[in-house]
């Protein structure tokens, strides 16, 4: 009985931290595109041209990203992998909302270049985590509902950002999504697995 609901349990933590996993990174993804769809409003607003605004929201991002992906991910190896994605979900939270309170292009575009390096702590440490967890019988199952983080976050962050942006403007889509992204790291790193056997 007491194996039973041992194994419930950890069943149940299972299921858990895949969900919680699957909102953060659908969160990263939603705040890595909803850029694309706020530059006609951003454009508007400092009076930009369409190749700074496509600098700042494509090498702006990716250059940082790329950069930092290995060394993140490298850190999580070695250190904690709930720590490293619970403090790169607060960064790019915390610059995706830099991003809407941004009074000049300079500051949009740092904004950008730092949410790139949050987002780089971000698929690498879930993915390890999640490998721990889930066997290999039900493991790609547990991974391939983790990449359809990609696709939700696109739909989140292009489809919710333009609807908040028309209702309240560009400012507050950043924020809006930026928000979410600090409980959800919290939460992590509160209950978050830190090297749970795969069962």
């Amino acid at each position: 009985m007491e194996q039973a609901t041992e194994r419930r349990d950890k069943s149940a933590y299972r299921i858990y931290i895949l969900a919680l996993l699957l909102l953060i990174n659908s969160l990263s993804h939603a705040d890595r595109h909803v850029f694309s769809v706020l530059i006609p409003s951003i454009k508007d607003e400092f009076g930009a041209t369409d190749s700074l605004l496509g600098l700042i929201g494509g090498p702006g991002f990716i250059v940082s990203y790329v950069l930092f992906s290995i060394p993140l991910a490298r850190l999580a190896d070695r250190k904690s992998r709930r720590a490293v994605l619970a403090l790169s979900a607060m960064l790019w939270s915390a610059a995706t909302a830099a991003c809407g309170a941004a009074t000049s292009l300079f500051q949009l575009g740092l904004s950008r270049l730092t949410v790139g390096i949050g987002e780089a702590g971000g698929m690498p440490p879930a993915q390890s985590m999640l490998s721990d967890l889930y066997d290999e019988r039900k493991r790609s199952g547990a991974m391939g509902i983790l990449s359809s983080s990609t696709y939700l976050g696109v739909v989140l962050g292009m489809m919710g950002g333009a609807t908040i942006a028309a209702a309240w403007g560009w400012r507050a889509a950043f924020f809006a999504l930026a928000i979410p992204g600090f409980p959800l790291a919290i939460l992590l790193w509160i209950t978050g697995a830190r090297g749970a056997k795969a069962a």
